[in-house]
């Protein structure tokens, strides 16, 4: 309403001026007067005559955002986290050929615990004494020490204890205390070197040391067992020992499977043992 109320008003504003100028033409001038042509006449042209036209109607502009020129963040411009994805390449894993396992020679087996070296003899041997002194020559302790520590310095043994001796009278005159009575002792002996002893003789050497039976031998033998059997049994200090043998026993170890076998004895006695249980048993139930 008021745009078209304004367009009346300058419409009526334009003929108002346009009928002054169609009187200002019809004065009387005179003839001297220089005469403006059609051409040099000023007149106001419709052209020049100013009028709001719709286009140049000041209206407020319309502020439009506009669809490029705005901002918007693109998918290309948008920041987002990167996702930290651990690649196979870069990962590092222990390689089949890389990887430490036991082998069978690296893995801890137990020791094998060593055998000590045991090695058997026997020597024979004759003293001056009846049946009577004989007895209780073998028994006496100070009198088997001396044999030990006899055969430890004979075969170079730095351990007496290595050594142990069972004595026993083979034969014996029974001529009451006849000076001239001959006692035979046998001497049987094991001798046992721990696996940890470092300085001792080999299993071999011992028992080449025991097959010696030249008289050379005997001798050092008899020597020997006299000297240390003194120093050991006092009691004895006029004793004669004549070795007859010596020799080296061998070691048997059955073999696996081998069943033991009783002795004679022992198996004619279990059937009288057998009737001993069942009438043990008959009486207790």
């Amino acid at each position: 309403m008021a745009i078209a109320l304004m367009l009346r008003i300058i419409t009526l504003v334009a003929l108002v001026l346009g009928a002054q100028g169609s009187n200002a033409t019809n004065f009387t001038k005179p003839s001297n007067t220089t005469k403006s042509t059609g051409s040099n006449t000023t007149k106001p042209a419709a052209s020049n005559t100013t009028k709001p036209t719709g286009s140049n109607t000041t209206k407020p502009a319309e502020t439009k955002p506009v669809a490029s020129n705005t901002t918007k963040p693109t998918g290309s411009n948008t920041t987002k986290p990167a996702e930290t994805k651990p690649t196979v390449s870069n990962a590092t894993k222990p390689a089949g050929s890389n990887t430490t396992k036991p082998s069978e020679s690296s893995t801890t087996k137990p020791a094998v615990t060593a055998s000590p070296t045991v090695v058997k003899g026997n020597i024979k041997f004759g003293v001056l004494m009846n049946a009577t002194e004989a007895a209780s020559f073998v028994k006496d302790a100070k009198v088997v020490l001396g044999v030990e520590t006899g055969i430890a310095k004979k075969l170079n043994l730095t351990n007496v204890s290595w050594v142990k001796a069972t004595l026993s009278v083979v034969t014996a005159r029974r001529l009451g205390a006849a000076a001239n009575a001959t006692a035979n002792i046998n001497v049987d002996f094991v001798i046992t070197v721990p696996a940890t002893a470092t300085s001792a003789p080999s299993a071999s050497t011992l028992e080449a040391s025991l097959q010696k039976t030249d008289q050379a031998s005997k001798d050092l033998w008899k020597d020997t067992l006299t000297t240390e059997i003194k120093k050991a049994a006092p009691a004895h200090a006029n004793l004669e020992v004549t070795v007859s043998s010596i020799a080296h026993t061998p070691v048997t170890t059955p073999a696996p499977g081998t069943k033991t076998q009783l002795s004679p004895s022992i198996r004619a006695s279990l059937p009288h043992l057998a009737g001993l249980v069942v009438m043990v048993a008959a009486a207790l139930f």
